[in-house]
């Protein structure tokens, strides 16, 4: 059995009891091809995420108590990162065919679907997310493509776009949003006056 752990400061997260498959499907392939993945209710960023894998005899629910099941896990099992990372190096998985055929904005509308399933995101994040679906792009690249994505989640009435995080906060009218999303102001990390996208 693997458990593991993964650590984005402040935020970490495990998970206990993982077969192979699971291990692999639900953590390794994504973590190896780059693509931001969810475990334990957050989306996490490989490229900016500690993994951490243990493998050893599987753990019972009293082991996993009151905030115990990593510490138990330690103790009980061997450290196998290094050799599980060296393995996804020598031969990283073949992507999914949505993966490989995925363009980058799609790739950050699936990102925009994940992240507000969990909270309101603000489009400074929306930007920040592009920069991490298309690395070798530049600022303005990377506006372009988050410009398109939250359009095309607006278009298709998928998310909403408000000014704020509350779910009662004022709407942007669909007779404004074009102008909106052009402006600086609507991408800007101020959060006092940042717009937020809300689940439809």
């Amino acid at each position: 059995m693997y458990h593991v752990e993964l650590r984005e400061f402040p935020h970490n997260t495990h998970a206990f009891n993982l077969d192979e498959e699971r291990l692999r499907t639900e953590v390794l392939d994504p973590f190896a091809r780059g693509e931001i993945f969810e475990l334990g209710g957050r989306a996490w960023v490989p490229q900016r995420t500690k993994l951490t894998v243990l493998e050893g005899a599987e753990l019972p629910l009293h082991a996993l108590s009151m905030g115990r099941g990593w510490n138990n896990a330690r103790r009980k099992a061997q450290d196998v990162t290094s050799a599980v990372l060296a393995t996804l190096e020598a031969g990283p998985p073949t992507p999914a065919p949505s993966a490989a055929s995925a363009s980058s904005e799609e790739v950050v509308v699936r990102d925009i679907l994940a992240r507000c399933a969990m909270g309101p995101l603000s489009l400074a994040a929306v930007w920040d997310r592009a920069e991490i679906a298309a690395p070798d792009g530049s600022s303005g690249d990377w506006l372009v493509l988050a410009q398109g994505a939250v359009s095309k989640l607006l278009a298709d009435e998928r998310v909403t776009l408000r000014r704020g995080e509350e779910p009662d906060a004022p709407a942007i009218g669909t007779d404004e949003l074009a102008a909106v999303l052009r402006t600086r102001e609507a991408w800007g990390s101020d959060r006092a006056a940042a717009l937020f996208l809300h689940p439809a």
